[in-house]
């Protein structure tokens, strides 16, 4: 079976963008941009490089979750799949929401002066009430393991789709979607539905219809070529598409006054701006960056420790930084900086230790 390295490489930058990511929000003072700690001051251009990262990270993560489901099932029984993502997904899942969300969400209450000790708080975050499941009230959060938690649910629900998809009388059909899908600029079909789900109001920005829909499209994906060669070959196109739905979405926002009809307009072009920017990478990414070495190896070993960890890493960092009088921009390069250092440092510790390797998903 053909290794899409590039699909590795997309997969490790990503997950190590975050780290850069998340530390921009530090230094957001909107409420609804979520994280542990927050510094007193708003910078404009940390912002709009957190909007441009914002629009893209997430579905691509899941557009390549679906396809490594479909790669995973060519070579696994459903028996030996369902264990394995219990062993890959849960048991990191279970050891982040105990061991470490509630360490992240303790924080947050000492960034916001309340006072509370730790053994209340912890007891608090499985006893209160979850509210939005965001964490700030001290309730149980998933944080940024919703993603985890995500894929782990859609790897059981979904199974009996992904087989019917891999069965072969689903191949006539799976040929004649793929061939209808070659021709250039037909894929934008797929971006379609994904706007139109979040009608559904479920969730806010983590509608999980929606993902789960992401990840049907990227298990479809994998099981032609011709996917992957449409979006390679189209990839410009889907990348100038994404610029301008950028600045639509930088500029374009509707006032107070609009119409209904707008303002649906404008969420449906929020959402575009999700999905085609995924299509670009994966093209880009596909054509450029699409060979193996010691570097990927590394990093594929790598990443899944570096997202289960690095929340709680930035987080820490984060309170510590902004508590001295420093101009803002070299607060958040310092707490990106230590923060890439000690990620880093932790998968180091391990991957030497059997445990602590099954624990955080070393490999």
């Amino acid at each position: 079976m053909k290794r899409y390295y590039d699909i590795d490489w997309l997969r490790a930058i990503i997950v190590l963008s975050l780290i850069p990511f998340h530390a921009t929000i530090i230094f957001n003072q909107n409420p609804g941009a979520i994280m542990y700690v927050k510094d007193t001051m708003q910078v404009n251009s940390l912002m709009f490089l957190c909007g441009i990262m914002d629009r893209f990270h997430m579905v691509t993560l899941f557009l390549i979750a679906g396809m490594a489901i479909y790669f995973s099932l060519l070579k696994r029984s459903m028996k030996i799949f369902i264990k394995e993502r219990f062993i890959k997904l849960f048991v990191p899942l279970l050891t982040g929401s105990l061991l470490l969300n509630p360490i992240t969400t303790y924080i947050w209450c000492m960034n916001q002066g309340r006072k509370e000790s730790f053994f209340n708080h912890y007891i608090g975050f499985f006893t209160r009430g979850p509210g939005s499941f965001d964490g700030l009230s001290g309730g149980y959060t998933p944080a940024h393991l919703w993603f985890i938690l995500y894929l782990f649910v859609f790897s059981l629900l979904g199974l009996p789709i992904f087989k019917w998809l891999m069965k072969a009388k689903s191949e006539n059909v799976l040929d004649k979607l793929a061939a209808f899908c070659f021709k250039p600029g037909r894929l934008l079909l797929f971006a379609i539905p994904y706007c139109l789900l979040y009608l559904i109001e479920i969730l806010d920005e983590k509608n999980p219809i929606a993902y789960f829909y992401v990840v049907l499209i990227g298990f479809v994906f994998a099981t032609r070529e011709e996917y992957l060669k449409a979006i390679c070959r189209d990839k410009w196109f889907y990348l100038t598409l994404s610029i301008i739905l950028y600045i639509i979405f930088f500029n374009g926002e509707p006032s107070d006054g609009a119409s209904m009809i707008v303002m649906y307009l404008f969420g449906f072009v929020v959402k575009l701006a999700k999905i085609i920017p995924s299509f670009a990478i994966i093209g880009l990414f596909h054509e450029y960056i699409n060979k193996n070495s010691k570097a990927l190896v590394y990093l594929s070993g790598a990443c899944f420790t570096i997202y289960i960890v690095h929340m709680i890493i930035v987080t820490s960092v984060g309170f510590w930084i902004i508590q001295y009088g420093i101009n803002p921009i070299l607060k958040y390069f310092i707490i990106v900086i230590i923060s890439y250092i000690l990620s880093f440092g932790a998968y180091e510790i391990v991957k030497r230790n059997r445990l602590l390797g099954l624990l955080f998903g070393a490999k």
